[in-house]
């Protein structure tokens, strides 16, 4: 994660599930029947999801439990907001989700505004994203921020950005 990115990570309980790939597979199966669009992507010899072009999401296993990581880009920092709310409603509602953590900070899901926990937790950053590296809005994933902003700034790339 560099200084384009931000994330927001779930507690899930196991029982339900015998190791990770299950665990893995059933998150597919859940987004894919809800209105998440799902792919799987290879980062640096590992696959990850990524959620509706724009949310990198990470599983791992964390002291006997399921981890969770959304990670989104501050270039459309709103969007991605508003998708990990409703995707950690829909964590909520299909896991047992134990705790969410946001900038190393564990809150209770059931008991906060997830949208408004986010922009606040990462209120700083998001600024400083916004005076140094671009304040232009525009759809990418962590994965693709780089290049889309290369895209975006040069000539022939808005040009074609236009069809």
């Amino acid at each position: 994660m560099g200084m384009e990115s931000f994330f927001v990570k779930l507690l899930v309980d196991v029982d339900a599930y015998k190791d990770l790939s299950a665990f893995n597979s059933s998150i597919i199966e859940c987004l894919t029947a809800s209105h998440f669009k799902a792919s799987k992507i290879t980062k640096t010899m590992r696959e990850v999801l990524l959620i509706n072009g724009l949310i990198e999401l990470e599983t791992c296993e964390y002291h006997s439990k399921y981890e969770i990581t959304l990670i989104g880009c501050f270039s459309c920092f709103l969007t991605v907001c508003t998708l990990i709310e409703e995707l950690a409603e829909l964590f909520r509602l299909n896991y047992s989700v134990l705790s969410i953590k946001i900038a190393g900070e564990e809150f209770d899901i059931a008991t906060i505004n997830l949208t408004d926990v986010i922009r606040d937790a990462y209120k700083e950053k998001y600024q400083w994203f916004l005076d140094n590296i671009t304040s232009k809005t525009f759809d990418a994933s962590p994965g693709t921020f780089y290049k889309q902003l290369r895209r975006s700034k040069s000539y022939i790339g808005r040009l074609l950005s236009r069809f």
